[in-house]
């Protein structure tokens, strides 16, 4: 729905039931109810087998470590690569996780504040 189209909506709610949406500019910022989640890249002790290693919510106990190539290790070290995208890539049933989690959060922020308009 365009710009146009949400303004015209609004104003024909009002002018007919006075209705307003209060959520019609609500956007929650997901980052502050943000899973932590480290990523680390690291070589065997003679520089030729690579590793990355993930830690999500603060665990001091990480997850298992994923051997990689060297190209890849390079490209995350000079941060070609996005966090996310790499934990995507390597980690994918951890990231499913956080995803499900990160969306039950938004759920229960949305309906704690609807519980309050009402």
């Amino acid at each position: 729905m365009t710009e146009y189209e949400k303004k015209k909506a609004t104003d024909n709610a009002i002018a007919s039931q006075g209705i307003i949406d209060p959520f019609e500019n609500f956007d929650i910022d997901i980052q502050s109810f943000d899973i932590q989640r480290t990523v680390s890249v690291y070589p065997d002790k003679d520089g030729i087998v690579w590793w990355t290693k993930a830690w999500f919510n603060g665990k001091k106990k990480g997850e298992r470590a994923v051997e990689i190539n060297r190209q890849l290790a390079i490209k995350f070290i000079q941060d070609n690569v996005a966090k996310d995208e790499w934990l995507e890539e390597f980690f994918p049933r951890q990231m499913e996780v956080l995803h499900a989690a990160l969306a039950q959060t938004r759920e229960q922020v949305i309906n704690q504040l609807r519980q309050s308009f009402i």
